[in-house]
């Protein structure tokens, strides 16, 4: 019997996984919605696989999760729409066991589940290629600098906004351009949104 956690946000997607393993042998599923209830069901049963969305309660939550969970007894596997870089890479290197889009096919959801329980691991070779290919994350101070910068505003903005000088502001913004490439401000937006280092985050709610 393999036990699974699935934890989703929308409870139509714990109750459609639920509806796949049920014409499959072997399978108990439990589904909660939120990180507090996956810890707290994660404390109270023993659980084989987690089954996590990524987007929980506004931010990357599941990878939270991850991160305080992944020594326990239960094996990840991570889940979400969304396919960027920074999330692949970010499971690989926090120890999850495997990764599947919310496109994937009942089968293949199967597969991944019982592959895991079984110690293996489910990753595509297309999420291990984009994974190596991730770049480096942005700082904790770079990021709320790159967060302020795609939501418009100005280096002397920035600089109040976050009670640091505008020579600091301005030291960082090059340091960035230099390291990822970039010419100006557009582009390095542009390479924060693809790798999906602004998902889930607002200039009012920092990581």
């Amino acid at each position: 019997m393999i036990r699974l956690l699935v934890v989703d946000e929308h409870p139509v997607v714990g109750e459609g996984i639920r509806a796949i393993l049920d014409d499959e042998p072997g399978f108990w599923v439990e589904t909660v919605t939120d990180v507090k209830s996956a810890g707290d069901a994660l404390d109270a049963r023993p659980f084989d696989v987690v089954l996590c969305e990524i987007h929980l309660q506004g931010q990357t939550g599941g990878l939270g999760l991850l991160r305080h969970r992944v020594q326990g007894r239960a094996a990840f596997i991570m889940f979400s729409g969304y396919a960027f870089p920074s999330f692949y890479s970010e499971a690989v290197e926090l120890g999850a066991a495997g990764f599947l889009a919310k496109t994937a096919l009942p089968q293949d959801i199967v597969r991944s589940i019982r592959t895991v329980a079984r110690g293996g691991k489910a990753f595509s070779v297309a999420a291990l290629n984009s994974a190596r290919a991730a770049r480096r994350r942005p700082a904790k101070r770079e990021l709320e600098i790159v967060a302020l910068v795609a939501a418009g505003a100005t280096n002397a903005e920035i600089a109040h906004r976050l009670a640091i000088g505008l020579p600091t502001v301005e030291a960082v913004l090059r340091r960035l351009f230099d390291r990822y490439a970039v010419p100006n401000r557009t582009a390095l937006t542009r390479v924060a949104n693809g790798e999906g280092w602004l998902f889930g985050l607002s200039p009012s709610a920092q990581p």
